[in-house]
Formats: C-alpha cells, structure tokens, sequence
C-alpha cells in the first residue's frame, strides 16, 4: 500500500467514524428521533419523519461502506448527497436558535434576576454557533466524499469499484 492508499483508507475511516456516530446518537432514543424529526420539519414538510429515518438509514450504510469497504465509492457517493439536506437542516436551526433566543430575552423585559439575560444570551449564542458550525462542517464534507466517490477506489477493501472502475477487493481474490 502506497501513500495515497493509506491516505484514502484514514479518510474513509474517519468520514466513517463520523456518520456513524451521527446515525447512532439520532436514533439512540425516543427522544433523540423525536429532536431529529422535528429538526428535519422546516426542510422536509411532507413526512418529516419518513425522511429522517432515511437520513439516519443513509448516514448508517454510508459510514458501514466506507469502514468495511464495501463499495466504499458508492458510500461516499450515499454521503454527499446526504450532506446537503443535513446542512438545510443545520441552518434551520440555526435560525431557529436565534429566534428563540431573541423571544426569551424580549420576554424577560428589563428585569432579569441575577444576570440570567446574559446567561441566556451566552446559550442562544453557543446554540446558534453551534448549529452553524454544523451547516458548515456538513458543507465541508461534501468535498471529502466526492474525492472518495471520484478517486477513492483504494485497496484495502472487502469489495468495490477500483479507480478503473472494475471490480476488486479481498473478495473478488477468491
């Protein structure tokens, strides 16, 4: 294995790493897909919770290709266009955060007990800062992704598409 084949290998593992975590933790708990679901309402109005099932479907095989290599380009693929509605979504939320923010501070008027504007000035902030990074790093991503949809057919792999698009892997030695 040469450079750029462990290169594609670190970068599959981490992109990978990430997806599954995200598809974990968004569907871990009642509350958890009910957050996701709501999360998802603004963008998808029309059965908000059949696509967030899907997204959490798609982020799960996606991360499970690329770590297992099982046509880990068409994982990658499955990835960047998971990452653009993720991102709408994170900049819902964003908005989102802000607003709810803006209603509790004018809602407290001039008289807040014990800094507790300012305390909930710091948690919209961290809120909406937060939400944004996200939208971003979902944005950022994309790039990643294509790289190993477009030339990440690396060795190793279980089985998938090479960088001359034939099939190879440990399962296609047998």
């Amino acid at each position: 294995m040469g450079l750029e084949d462990w290169g594609s290998l670190l970068l599959r593992v981490a992109l990978a790493l990430i997806f599954l975590h995200g598809a974990w933790v968004s569907s871990r708990s009642a509350e958890a897909r009910t957050h996701l679901v709501t999360a998802t309402a603004p963008v998808f109005q029309w059965r908000p919770d059949l696509f967030a099932g899907a997204g959490v479907v798609m982020a799960g095989v996606a991360g499970l290709s690329l770590l297992l290599g099982i046509f880990p380009r068409l994982g990658a693929l499955l990835m960047a266009v998971f990452l653009v509605p993720a991102a709408m979504i994170h900049f819902g939320l964003w908005r989102r955060a802000v607003a709810l923010k803006q209603s509790i501070v004018r809602g407290l008027g001039g008289h807040s007990v014990s800094g507790l504007r300012d305390e909930v000035e710091e948690l919209g902030a961290s809120a909406a800062v937060g939400n944004m990074t996200s939208a971003l790093k979902n944005l950022a991503l994309i790039g990643p992704a294509l790289y190993l949809a477009l030339a990440g057919g690396r060795e190793p792999m279980l089985i998938g598409f090479g960088q001359d698009w034939h099939l190879q892997g440990l399962l296609t030695r047998f």
